[in-house]
């Protein structure tokens, strides 16, 4: 595979599938971001693992669709999938003034 070639996997979960696209530069180009709900916020939810990566980069590409973009870093691993970090999802939503 060279970075220009899309590759995709299902992710097949009955009611909740998804497919996952992998290709190089994928950030950077407008067309990754097209379907996505048309809003004027974007919060990004990542972990303390993969936030100092691809946290900016993914802020910088998602300003130019949406006016404003947020990012909540929570911890990295299973033990914090939990309710209290969902909670902490809702509160910056809330903090930042998002709504549907």
């Amino acid at each position: 595979m060279t970075s220009s070639e899309l590759q995709t996997v299902a992710i097949d979960l009955a009611d909740r599938s998804y497919t996952i696209a992998i290709r190089g530069s994928l950030f950077d180009n407008p067309l990754s971001y097209a379907q996505l709900p048309k809003a004027g916020v974007a919060l990004i939810v990542t972990n303390t693992t993969v936030g100092p990566l691809y946290a900016s980069r993914l802020e910088r590409a998602l300003s130019a669709q949406f006016a404003r973009v947020y990012t909540v870093q929570l911890p990295d691993g299973e033990a914090y999938k939990t309710w209290e970090s969902l909670n902490l999802i809702f509160d910056a939503l809330l903090g930042h003034g998002c709504d549907r």
